[in-house]
């Protein structure tokens, strides 16, 4: 009699530690996908920063010409 309520247990318990193996597999694996979004997400943002510094770089440089360009303009338009 007592090995009958075991005997029902048994299979059902490893069932469960199969499930549970299944599931340690499945987080791993969601673990590096996180990890290497986490790491394309820093690259993004480093590049969106290096762009950012070269857009004001740009920004910077075409002020001035800008300004050169004002400025011939203005003796252009006194005369010699």
């Amino acid at each position: 009699m007592s090995d009958q309520p075991s005997d029902m247990v048994m299979p059902t318990l490893r069932a469960i530690q199969a499930d549970l193996g299944a599931l340690k597999t499945d987080t791993a694996v969601i673990r590096r996908q996180l990890t290497a979004l986490t790491l394309d997400v820093a690259r993004v943002r480093q590049d969106t920063a290096g762009d950012r510094v070269t857009r004001a770089h740009a920004e910077e440089r075409m002020d001035a010409l800008e300004d050169r360009l004002a400025l011939l303009e203005s003796k252009l338009a006194n005369g010699p």
